[in-house]
């Protein structure tokens, strides 16, 4: 029981320093685009980093791979939304239009 404890403690550590890396990512970023794109190009990142090695090298299964894949994407995307809705950033996609090239703002 002891294990699990400190493995959920561990866990929610991690977590809650992923969260503070993609707030200060996406406080650097605001000004570049979209945060929720932004979001998703990190989550790419993580899951790639995080699980092609175990195919490469301890040849754990592809429907694994791919699916710790998704759900990092998944996870760095609504965390995004939610950071950026916190945050109060704004971007093309959250405004709904395109960013004009003169002005750098909406039209």
């Amino acid at each position: 029981a002891q294990d699990k404890v400190s493995c959920m403690i561990k866990l929610f550590a991690m977590c809650v320093f992923s969260a503070m890396v993609l707030t200060c990512l996406l406080k650097k970023m605001s000004c570049c685009g979209c945060p929720i794109l932004s979001s998703v190009k990190v989550g790419v990142l993580v899951g790639l980093w995080a699980y092609v090695p175990n195919v490469i090298w301890a040849h754990y299964p592809l429907d694994y791979t791919v699916l710790g894949i998704i759900d990092s994407v998944l996870a760095f995307t609504l965390a995004g939304f939610a950071i950026s809705k916190c945050l109060c950033l704004k971007g093309p996609c959250m405004t709904g239009c395109a960013p004009d090239d003169k002005k750098g703002s909406c039209h």
